[in-house]
């Protein structure tokens, strides 16, 4: 992913939490990170995630929850795990790639979805 869409990215995720109830409600905020890969293979992206969250103000366990599930190469897990992130109440979710995006999609009609990848005609 370029650099110039992982910041598009970081800065849709900030709109949508933002915007989620008032101050108070904000405090601690859940945000689900749906990636396709293992964390071998997404951990740098993971990593940079959190970095720019944190650069936006966003950080992990102080003002914000991140609830990070790795399909760990296997697609038919991302709709379980998708679900999952929803019902766990986040309130917004970052999906890696066509995959997980649809995957998220499915699972969910209200809440929220940024999907980071390259080509997104694949969601039309």
């Amino acid at each position: 992913m370029r650099r110039r869409d992982f910041v598009a990215v970081l800065g849709v995720a900030g709109v949508y939490l933002a915007r989620a109830g008032n101050a108070e409600q904000r405090a601690m905020r859940r945000v689900g990170v749906l990636l396709p890969g293992s964390i071998a293979d997404s951990g740098e992206f993971a990593a940079a995630f959190v970095r720019g969250l944190k650069d936006a103000g966003y950080v992990d366990g102080e003002n914000v929850t991140l609830e990070f599930r790795w399909g760990e190469g296997r697609d038919e897990r991302l709709p379980q795990l998708a679900a999952e992130l929803v019902e766990n109440g986040v309130a917004v979710i970052a999906a890696g790639g066509p995959e997980a995006s649809l995957a998220t999609r499915s699972a969910t009609s209200t809440l929220p979805i940024v999907a980071a990848m390259g080509d997104a005609d694949v969601l039309l």
